[in-house]
Parts: C-alpha cells; sequence; structure tokens
C-alpha cells in the first residue's frame, strides 16, 4: 500500500454462496438459519464470525477471526478494510 495511506478500521461480515453480505459489517458477525420444521417447530443452527485481533497495519492486513458454525450450516465471511486515502493517492492493498 502507499505511503500516507492508514488502515483506519477492520470488520468481518457473514455472506451468502453469491458473496453477498448477510449480515455485518461488525467485530462480530451472527446469523441463524432455518434448517426446517419438526414437530410444528422452526430447526435452527447458527454460524458467525468475530475479529479476534485486528491487523497491525499496511503492508500486513492478515487478522485472527475466529468462526463456528452448527451442524447443517456453513459459514462464509469476509474481512472489510477501511483506509484513509488521502487525495491523489492510490491505496491498493
Amino acid at each position: 500500500m502507499a505511503p500516507g495511506c492508514v488502515l483506519t478500521n477492520t470488520r468481518v461480515e457473514l455472506v451468502d454462496g453469491d458473496n453477498n453480505p448477510i449480515t455485518g459489517p461488525s467485530n462480530e458477525a451472527k446469523d441463524q438459519q432455518e434448517l426446517g420444521q419438526a414437530f410444528g417447530h422452526s430447526i435452527y443452527a447458527e454460524r458467525g464470525a468475530r475479529l479476534v485481533t485486528p491487523p497491525p497495519g499496511a503492508p500486513n492486513l492478515s487478522a485472527t477471526v475466529h468462526w463456528w458454525y452448527e451442524t447443517g450450516t456453513d459459514v462464509r465471511y469476509r474481512l472489510r478494510y477501511y483506509i484513509n486515502q488521502p487525495n491523489g493517492v492510490a491505496c491498493d492493498p
């Protein structure tokens, strides 16, 4: 990333199989997915991701994420980076 570009925040969001957001961005994103019905009651499974350690800053944008899911569902997440970009500077990570 170019000098002058500053990482100001990092958030996690859950996404579906087509990479569309389900919930978030936030420090912790959770979602309940309905799996079906049993004896007239809905059955749900939880999934989520939580940002444990945010990235230290450019050029190292790696972060520690704790993720979880229950049987019958999946979890997909992505990190969303917020970068302060000075005028006329390209901030490509």
